[in-house]
Protein backbone atom coordinates (compact mmCIF):
# COMPACT_ATOMS: atom_id res chain seq x y z
CA UNK A 1 0.00 0.00 0.00
CA UNK A 2 2.61 2.63 0.74
CA UNK A 3 4.12 1.81 -2.93
CA UNK A 4 0.58 2.63 -4.19
CA UNK A 5 0.30 5.45 -2.03
CA UNK A 6 3.94 6.87 -3.44
CA UNK A 7 2.48 6.41 -6.57
CA UNK A 8 -0.24 8.63 -6.25
CA UNK A 9 1.52 11.64 -4.55
CA UNK A 10 3.79 11.50 -7.71
CA UNK A 11 1.90 11.58 -9.70
CA UNK A 12 0.02 14.27 -8.58
CA UNK A 13 3.37 16.51 -7.83
CA UNK A 14 3.79 16.03 -11.92
CA UNK A 15 0.28 17.13 -12.70
CA UNK A 16 1.02 19.78 -10.44
CA UNK A 17 4.23 21.24 -11.71
CA UNK A 18 3.11 20.60 -15.33
CA UNK A 19 -0.02 22.78 -14.73
CA UNK A 20 1.53 25.64 -13.07
CA UNK A 21 3.93 25.74 -16.13
CA UNK A 22 0.83 26.03 -18.68
CA UNK A 23 -0.62 28.20 -16.46
CA UNK A 24 2.40 30.91 -16.24
CA UNK A 25 2.84 30.49 -19.89
CA UNK A 26 -0.67 30.99 -21.03
CA UNK A 27 -0.64 33.99 -18.27
CA UNK A 28 2.56 35.71 -18.99
CA UNK A 29 1.53 35.64 -23.21
CA UNK A 30 -1.98 36.90 -22.28
CA UNK A 31 -0.40 40.34 -20.51
CA UNK A 32 2.16 40.74 -23.30
CA UNK A 33 -0.44 40.89 -25.26
CA UNK A 34 -2.25 43.56 -23.56
CA UNK A 35 0.45 45.95 -22.80
CA UNK A 36 1.46 45.85 -26.85
CA UNK A 37 -2.29 46.78 -27.39
CA UNK A 38 -2.28 49.49 -25.37
CA UNK A 39 1.19 51.16 -26.41
CA UNK A 40 -0.32 50.88 -30.26
CA UNK A 41 -3.94 52.59 -29.25
CA UNK A 42 -1.78 55.44 -27.23
CA UNK A 43 0.33 55.90 -30.57
CA UNK A 44 -2.87 56.18 -32.52
CA UNK A 45 -3.92 58.94 -30.23
CA UNK A 46 -0.67 60.41 -30.66
CA UNK A 47 -0.73 60.26 -34.23
CA UNK A 48 -4.10 62.19 -34.26
CA UNK A 49 -2.97 65.01 -32.05
CA UNK A 50 0.22 65.21 -34.33
CA UNK A 51 -1.56 66.03 -37.22
CA UNK A 52 -3.79 67.92 -35.84
CA UNK A 53 -1.24 70.48 -34.76
CA UNK A 54 0.44 70.29 -38.13
CA UNK A 55 3.55 68.57 -36.87
CA UNK A 56 3.63 65.55 -39.62
CA UNK A 57 1.58 66.02 -43.15
CA UNK A 58 -1.68 64.04 -43.73
CA UNK A 59 0.30 61.53 -45.72
CA UNK A 60 2.64 60.79 -43.23
CA UNK A 61 -0.09 60.58 -40.58
CA UNK A 62 -1.74 58.14 -43.01
CA UNK A 63 1.33 55.79 -43.36
CA UNK A 64 2.06 55.71 -39.64
CA UNK A 65 -1.55 55.22 -38.91
CA UNK A 66 -1.89 52.04 -41.44
CA UNK A 67 1.49 50.43 -39.52
CA UNK A 68 0.13 50.91 -36.14
CA UNK A 69 -3.17 49.45 -36.82
CA UNK A 70 -1.45 46.35 -38.73
CA UNK A 71 0.67 46.00 -35.45
CA UNK A 72 -3.10 46.60 -33.22
CA UNK A 73 -4.43 43.55 -35.53
CA UNK A 74 -1.08 41.41 -35.08
CA UNK A 75 -2.34 41.74 -31.29
CA UNK A 76 -5.32 40.10 -31.69
CA UNK A 77 -3.79 37.11 -33.46
CA UNK A 78 -1.91 36.77 -30.89
CA UNK A 79 -4.42 36.44 -28.11
CA UNK A 80 -6.24 34.08 -30.26
CA UNK A 81 -3.23 31.65 -29.80
CA UNK A 82 -3.24 31.77 -25.99
CA UNK A 83 -6.61 29.78 -26.02
CA UNK A 84 -5.76 26.51 -24.69
CA UNK A 85 -4.88 24.21 -27.95
CA UNK A 86 -3.49 20.42 -28.21
CA UNK A 87 -0.49 21.04 -29.96
CA UNK A 88 0.37 23.28 -27.10
CA UNK A 89 3.63 20.94 -24.80
CA UNK A 90 2.68 22.11 -22.02
CA UNK A 91 -1.22 21.35 -22.44
CA UNK A 92 -0.21 17.69 -24.36
CA UNK A 93 2.33 17.09 -21.14
CA UNK A 94 -0.57 17.97 -18.80
CA UNK A 95 -3.15 16.02 -20.50
CA UNK A 96 -0.42 13.22 -20.33
CA UNK A 97 -0.21 13.18 -16.90
CA UNK A 98 -3.92 13.03 -15.82
CA UNK A 99 -4.66 9.88 -18.65
CA UNK A 100 -1.10 7.68 -17.57
CA UNK A 101 -2.75 7.34 -13.65
CA UNK A 102 -6.23 6.75 -15.10
CA UNK A 103 -4.72 4.39 -17.13
CA UNK A 104 -2.24 2.77 -14.91
CA UNK A 105 -4.12 2.48 -11.94
CA UNK A 106 -6.68 -0.23 -12.98
CA UNK A 107 -4.34 -2.11 -14.33
CA UNK A 108 -1.70 -1.99 -11.44
CA UNK A 109 -5.04 -2.74 -8.90
CA UNK A 110 -5.84 -5.76 -11.46
CA UNK A 111 -2.20 -7.53 -12.19
CA UNK A 112 -0.19 -5.59 -8.78
CA UNK A 113 -0.47 -6.59 -5.32
CA UNK A 114 -1.70 -3.55 -3.84
CA UNK A 115 -2.80 -5.34 -0.28
CA UNK A 116 0.63 -6.96 0.52
CA UNK A 117 2.11 -5.94 3.38
CA UNK A 118 5.30 -3.97 2.73
CA UNK A 119 8.81 -5.41 3.73
CA UNK A 120 12.06 -3.21 4.81
CA UNK A 121 15.27 -4.30 4.02
CA UNK A 122 15.92 -4.35 7.54
CA UNK A 123 13.03 -6.76 8.28
CA UNK A 124 13.59 -9.15 5.47
CA UNK A 125 17.65 -9.36 6.83
CA UNK A 126 16.06 -10.36 9.92
CA UNK A 127 13.61 -12.84 8.53
CA UNK A 128 16.28 -14.05 5.99
CA UNK A 129 17.39 -17.32 7.82
CA UNK A 130 13.51 -18.55 8.77
CA UNK A 131 12.55 -17.72 5.18
CA UNK A 132 15.80 -19.30 3.53
CA UNK A 133 16.30 -16.22 1.49
CA UNK A 134 19.67 -16.95 0.66
CA UNK A 135 20.56 -13.47 -0.99
CA UNK A 136 19.37 -11.57 1.99
CA UNK A 137 21.20 -13.77 4.19
CA UNK A 138 24.20 -12.92 3.04
CA UNK A 139 23.90 -9.60 2.38
CA UNK A 140 22.95 -9.73 6.25
CA UNK A 141 26.09 -11.61 6.75
CA UNK A 142 28.17 -8.97 4.34
CA UNK A 143 26.67 -6.07 6.39
CA UNK A 144 27.98 -7.18 9.32
CA UNK A 145 31.37 -8.06 8.64
CA UNK A 146 31.88 -4.64 7.04
CA UNK A 147 31.34 -3.29 10.75
CA UNK A 148 33.24 -6.46 12.50
CA UNK A 149 36.02 -7.41 9.64
CA UNK A 150 37.11 -10.02 12.49
CA UNK A 151 33.93 -11.95 12.70
CA UNK A 152 35.03 -15.52 12.10
CA UNK A 153 31.74 -16.98 12.11
CA UNK A 154 30.72 -14.84 9.64
CA UNK A 155 33.39 -15.82 7.57
CA UNK A 156 32.49 -19.15 8.17
CA UNK A 157 28.87 -18.13 6.86
CA UNK A 158 30.02 -16.63 3.78
CA UNK A 159 32.54 -19.72 2.57
CA UNK A 160 29.74 -21.56 2.86
CA UNK A 161 27.23 -19.65 0.93
CA UNK A 162 30.11 -18.51 -1.78
CA UNK A 163 30.73 -21.88 -2.81
CA UNK A 164 27.07 -22.99 -3.07
CA UNK A 165 26.69 -20.23 -5.55
CA UNK A 166 29.28 -20.78 -7.71
CA UNK A 167 31.27 -17.35 -6.40
CA UNK A 168 34.58 -19.11 -6.27
CA UNK A 169 36.50 -16.23 -6.07
CA UNK A 170 34.55 -14.71 -2.45
CA UNK A 171 34.94 -17.84 -1.23
CA UNK A 172 38.61 -18.49 -1.55
CA UNK A 173 38.82 -14.93 -0.22
CA UNK A 174 36.87 -16.10 3.10
CA UNK A 175 39.27 -18.97 3.44
CA UNK A 176 41.62 -16.94 3.16
CA UNK A 177 39.79 -14.87 6.39
CA UNK A 178 39.36 -17.81 7.92
CA UNK A 179 42.47 -19.10 7.86
CA UNK A 180 43.69 -15.43 8.57
CA UNK A 181 41.81 -15.79 12.11
CA UNK A 182 42.98 -18.53 13.72
CA UNK A 183 41.24 -21.35 11.49
CA UNK A 184 44.43 -22.87 9.86
CA UNK A 185 43.37 -25.91 8.83
CA UNK A 186 43.51 -28.69 6.52
CA UNK A 187 40.06 -28.52 5.37
CA UNK A 188 39.95 -24.73 4.98
CA UNK A 189 43.23 -25.05 3.53
CA UNK A 190 41.83 -27.74 1.04
CA UNK A 191 38.52 -25.81 0.74
CA UNK A 192 40.61 -22.36 0.09
CA UNK A 193 42.56 -24.61 -3.11
CA UNK A 194 39.52 -25.94 -3.99
CA UNK A 195 37.93 -22.81 -4.78
CA UNK A 196 40.79 -20.61 -6.45
CA UNK A 197 40.71 -23.99 -9.25
CA UNK A 198 37.30 -23.61 -9.42
CA UNK A 199 37.81 -19.50 -10.10
CA UNK A 200 40.08 -20.68 -12.49
CA UNK A 201 38.27 -22.88 -14.68
CA UNK A 202 40.18 -26.52 -13.67
CA UNK A 203 43.50 -25.45 -13.59
CA UNK A 204 45.03 -25.84 -10.34
CA UNK A 205 46.96 -22.63 -9.71
CA UNK A 206 50.23 -22.18 -7.52
CA UNK A 207 48.38 -20.55 -4.71
CA UNK A 208 45.70 -23.82 -4.84
CA UNK A 209 48.84 -26.08 -4.91
CA UNK A 210 50.32 -24.47 -2.14
CA UNK A 211 47.18 -24.65 -0.08
CA UNK A 212 47.09 -28.55 -1.01
CA UNK A 213 50.13 -28.96 -0.17
CA UNK A 214 49.63 -27.17 3.13
CA UNK A 215 46.62 -29.07 4.18
CA UNK A 216 48.26 -32.19 3.52
CA UNK A 217 51.68 -31.44 5.79
CA UNK A 218 49.09 -30.50 8.35
CA UNK A 219 46.50 -33.51 8.06
CA UNK A 220 48.70 -36.50 5.85
CA UNK A 221 45.77 -38.30 5.64
CA UNK A 222 42.97 -36.07 4.59
CA UNK A 223 41.72 -37.78 1.42
CA UNK A 224 40.45 -34.48 -0.49
CA UNK A 225 43.77 -32.61 0.01
CA UNK A 226 45.58 -35.84 -1.08
CA UNK A 227 43.50 -36.18 -4.34
CA UNK A 228 44.22 -32.34 -5.20
CA UNK A 229 47.68 -32.79 -4.51
CA UNK A 230 47.79 -35.99 -7.15
CA UNK A 231 45.84 -33.77 -9.58
CA UNK A 232 48.35 -30.46 -9.59
CA UNK A 233 50.85 -33.32 -10.07
CA UNK A 234 48.94 -34.46 -12.97
CA UNK A 235 48.79 -31.06 -14.66
CA UNK A 236 52.43 -30.63 -14.02
CA UNK A 237 53.28 -33.15 -16.01
CA UNK A 238 54.44 -35.66 -13.04
CA UNK A 239 52.35 -38.42 -14.36
CA UNK A 240 54.68 -41.34 -12.46
CA UNK A 241 53.86 -39.06 -9.06
CA UNK A 242 50.66 -38.67 -9.80
CA UNK A 243 49.83 -42.10 -10.45
CA UNK A 244 52.01 -43.03 -7.07
CA UNK A 245 49.70 -40.55 -5.35
CA UNK A 246 46.57 -41.56 -6.04
CA UNK A 247 47.05 -45.32 -6.02
CA UNK A 248 48.51 -44.60 -2.97
CA UNK A 249 44.76 -42.57 -1.87
CA UNK A 250 43.02 -45.44 -3.20
CA UNK A 251 45.04 -48.36 -0.79
CA UNK A 252 44.43 -46.24 1.97
CA UNK A 253 40.74 -45.98 1.23
CA UNK A 254 37.80 -47.45 2.71
CA UNK A 255 35.98 -50.19 0.33
CA UNK A 256 32.49 -47.84 0.78
CA UNK A 257 34.48 -44.16 0.41
CA UNK A 258 32.39 -42.24 -1.86
CA UNK A 259 35.51 -40.90 -3.15
CA UNK A 260 36.96 -43.90 -4.62
CA UNK A 261 35.10 -43.46 -8.07
CA UNK A 262 36.82 -40.05 -8.36
CA UNK A 263 40.34 -41.57 -7.81
CA UNK A 264 39.72 -44.74 -10.00
CA UNK A 265 38.83 -42.54 -12.98
CA UNK A 266 41.37 -40.50 -12.76
CA UNK A 267 43.63 -43.47 -12.84
CA UNK A 268 42.08 -44.43 -15.86
CA UNK A 269 42.70 -41.74 -17.77
CA UNK A 270 46.43 -41.38 -16.56
CA UNK A 271 47.00 -44.54 -17.52
CA UNK A 272 45.47 -44.22 -21.20
CA UNK A 273 47.09 -40.84 -21.37
CA UNK A 274 50.52 -42.56 -20.41
CA UNK A 275 49.96 -45.25 -22.94
CA UNK A 276 49.04 -43.01 -25.78
CA UNK A 277 52.84 -40.90 -24.81
CA UNK A 278 51.28 -37.67 -24.89
CA UNK A 279 50.90 -34.73 -22.64
CA UNK A 280 48.84 -34.70 -19.21
CA UNK A 281 44.92 -33.93 -19.57
CA UNK A 282 43.51 -31.35 -17.29
CA UNK A 283 42.10 -33.15 -14.26
CA UNK A 284 38.25 -32.94 -13.99
CA UNK A 285 36.72 -30.99 -10.90
CA UNK A 286 34.74 -31.96 -7.83
CA UNK A 287 35.15 -35.90 -8.64
CA UNK A 288 33.85 -35.28 -11.40
CA UNK A 289 35.86 -36.07 -14.18
CA UNK A 290 35.43 -36.15 -17.78
CA UNK A 291 36.83 -35.90 -21.28
CA UNK A 292 38.34 -32.71 -22.34
CA UNK A 293 40.10 -31.05 -25.59
CA UNK A 294 43.31 -31.74 -24.42
CA UNK A 295 42.88 -35.66 -23.28
CA UNK A 296 40.93 -36.25 -26.72
CA UNK A 297 44.19 -34.62 -28.47
CA UNK A 298 46.20 -37.30 -25.90
CA UNK A 299 45.27 -40.45 -27.79
CA UNK A 300 46.14 -39.05 -31.78
CA UNK A 301 48.54 -41.60 -31.60
CA UNK A 302 45.89 -44.22 -31.58
CA UNK A 303 43.97 -46.28 -34.37
CA UNK A 304 41.13 -44.48 -35.18
CA UNK A 305 38.40 -46.88 -33.78
CA UNK A 306 40.48 -47.21 -30.49
CA UNK A 307 40.63 -43.46 -30.02
CA UNK A 308 36.59 -43.10 -30.82
CA UNK A 309 36.22 -45.95 -28.28
CA UNK A 310 38.41 -44.39 -25.56
CA UNK A 311 36.42 -41.11 -25.77
CA UNK A 312 32.89 -42.81 -25.93
CA UNK A 313 34.05 -44.37 -23.20
CA UNK A 314 34.71 -41.49 -20.59
CA UNK A 315 31.68 -39.72 -22.55
CA UNK A 316 29.58 -42.27 -21.05
CA UNK A 317 31.12 -42.61 -17.43
CA UNK A 318 30.62 -38.88 -17.80
CA UNK A 319 27.06 -38.94 -18.10
CA UNK A 320 26.44 -41.62 -15.62
CA UNK A 321 28.14 -39.29 -13.24
CA UNK A 322 26.11 -36.39 -13.96
CA UNK A 323 22.95 -38.70 -13.64
CA UNK A 324 24.14 -39.53 -10.03
CA UNK A 325 25.25 -35.76 -9.30
CA UNK A 326 23.83 -33.56 -12.02
CA UNK A 327 25.24 -29.99 -10.17
CA UNK A 328 28.41 -30.22 -11.92
CA UNK A 329 28.21 -27.17 -14.34
CA UNK A 330 31.36 -27.65 -15.46
CA UNK A 331 30.90 -31.10 -16.19
CA UNK A 332 27.93 -30.58 -18.18
CA UNK A 333 29.76 -28.47 -20.28
CA UNK A 334 32.06 -31.00 -20.60
CA UNK A 335 29.57 -33.75 -21.55
CA UNK A 336 28.05 -31.59 -24.58
CA UNK A 337 31.56 -30.24 -25.98
CA UNK A 338 32.66 -34.35 -26.07
CA UNK A 339 29.10 -34.81 -27.76
CA UNK A 340 30.44 -32.40 -30.56
CA UNK A 341 33.78 -33.81 -30.81
CA UNK A 342 32.13 -37.28 -31.36
CA UNK A 343 29.94 -35.74 -34.02
CA UNK A 344 26.70 -36.42 -32.13
CA UNK A 345 25.08 -32.78 -32.27
CA UNK A 346 21.90 -34.61 -31.11
CA UNK A 347 23.17 -35.86 -27.72
CA UNK A 348 24.89 -32.56 -27.29
CA UNK A 349 21.82 -30.93 -27.88
CA UNK A 350 19.58 -33.21 -25.68
CA UNK A 351 22.41 -32.73 -22.98
CA UNK A 352 22.32 -28.92 -23.16
CA UNK A 353 18.31 -28.70 -22.60
CA UNK A 354 19.06 -31.05 -19.42
CA UNK A 355 21.76 -28.80 -18.47
CA UNK A 356 19.56 -25.95 -19.18
CA UNK A 357 16.59 -27.22 -17.32
CA UNK A 358 18.34 -28.42 -13.87
CA UNK A 359 20.22 -24.96 -13.71
CA UNK A 360 17.14 -22.86 -14.43
CA UNK A 361 17.45 -20.65 -11.16
CA UNK A 362 21.32 -20.01 -11.96
CA UNK A 363 21.45 -16.96 -14.51
CA UNK A 364 25.15 -16.98 -14.38
CA UNK A 365 25.24 -21.01 -15.26
CA UNK A 366 22.50 -20.55 -18.05
CA UNK A 367 24.57 -17.74 -19.31
CA UNK A 368 27.70 -20.19 -19.51
CA UNK A 369 25.96 -22.43 -21.34
CA UNK A 370 24.51 -20.35 -23.70
CA UNK A 371 27.53 -18.84 -24.73
CA UNK A 372 28.77 -22.69 -24.81
CA UNK A 373 26.14 -23.56 -27.20
CA UNK A 374 26.33 -20.52 -29.19
CA UNK A 375 30.56 -21.48 -29.65
CA UNK A 376 29.49 -24.93 -30.62
CA UNK A 377 26.20 -23.90 -33.13
CA UNK A 378 24.05 -26.19 -31.03
CA UNK A 379 20.05 -24.83 -31.51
Amino acid sequence: MLLLLTFVLMSLAVIGILAVAARRSTTSTARAVDYDRAVFRDQLEELQRDEARGVISPAEAEAARNEVSRRLIDTADRQESTIPAVNNPARVALLAALVIPVIATPLYLRYGAPHEPDVPLAARLDQAMANQDFPALIARVEKRIEETPDDVKGWEILSSAYMKLDRYGDAARAFANRIKLGQNTADNLTDMGEALTLDNGGQITPDAAQAFADAVKIDPKLPKARFFVALAAMQAGKLDEAEQSLTALMNDSPADAPWRGAVQDQLDRLKQVKAAGAAPPMAGMGGMPGPTQEQVDAAQNMSAGDRQAMIRTMVDRLAEKLKANPDDAEGWQRLIKAHMVLGDATAASEALKTARDHFKDKPETITALTALAKELNIP
